[in-house]
């Protein structure tokens, strides 16, 4: 269905072309100066109008065949001949298909952690130390916008606007935060979710949304993995462009290194 790009974070990545060792110190709980960073950066970013974030386009492809048994009472109210000639023979399915171009990812600034956040600190070759904070993320408010759409139903093209927002913050995601000198970024690992990841889709500019918003809530429950992939990877992509452009992230780095040398050593 969706066909995500999932950003692989490296040294090279990060700037070094180094070879880690693998001499990480065990970790120390960090959770209280993640949540101040959190605090700290929030009202930044909402003045600042950082609360989005650009992401790539979805579709779905190929187009898949909808019975027409579900959504017969909005099929009936798609005033084209092709259509209707369709409906006189309930048996024959209905060819549907989607693809949206670039969109926005929010609320960023509703990223809160929910779960212990742990540092570990590594030597890399030529003296310099990578930082790292893994800890359990959700986002408090979670939509994507996508502007530009199109749509096709029995080979018949619309054009529209989604939005799909989450209805409850079930959506936990294991991220690490690294930082290698002056410069952060976000890596990833596999999410966990409460229950299925609840999208509620609202489709707009064409004359029959609500037809195309119950045949993407079809999709959305027939590939719950494939929903799950995209949503992480586009949370990922888009927290790691805001790590990377951050003037704050010495905050954190300064913060924690400080943490280290007052506790633990």
């Amino acid at each position: 269905m969706f066909m995500p790009t999932v950003l692989l974070l490296t040294l090279g990545a990060l700037g070094t072309s180094g070879t880690v060792l693998p001499k990480p110190n065990r970790g120390h709980d960090v959770s209280q100066l993640l949540d101040d960073y959190l605090a700290f950066v929030e009202p930044i970013m909402r003045a600042e109008g950082n609360i989005e974030t650009e992401i790539g386009g979805v579709s779905d492809s190929p187009a898949f065949f909808v019975g027409q048994n579900s959504i017969e009472h909005h099929l009936k109210k798609v005033d084209h001949p092709k259509v209707q000639s369709l409906l006189e023979n309930p048996s024959e399915p209905i060819p549907f298909s989607f693809s949206c171009e670039k969109g926005k990812l929010g609320d960023l600034s509703t990223l809160k952690r929910i779960g212990p956040a742990v540092e570990t600190l590594t030597n890399v070759v030529k003296g310099g130390k990578i930082l790292t904070l893994k800890g359990q993320y959700t986002l408090e408010t979670m939509y994507a916008k996508f502007p530009n759409c199109k749509f096709s139903l029995a080979n018949l093209p619309f054009k529209g606007q989604i939005t799909l927002k989450a209805t409850h913050n079930n959506f936990t995601s294991t991220l690490d935060f690294y930082s290698l000198g002056k410069y952060c970024r976000f890596g990833i690992y596999p999410t966990s979710l409460n229950g299925p990841l609840e999208l509620k889709t609202v489709v707009n500019g064409t004359p029959y949304n609500k037809l195309f918003e119950q045949l993407l809530e079809y999709l959305i429950r027939k590939h719950p993995n494939d929903v799950t992939i995209i949503a992480n990877s586009k949370l990922q992509s888009a927290l790691d462009l805001i790590a990377f452009k951050s003037k704050s992230c010495g905050f954190l780095i300064d913060g924690v290194l400080q943490h280290i040398k007052n506790k633990h050593l």
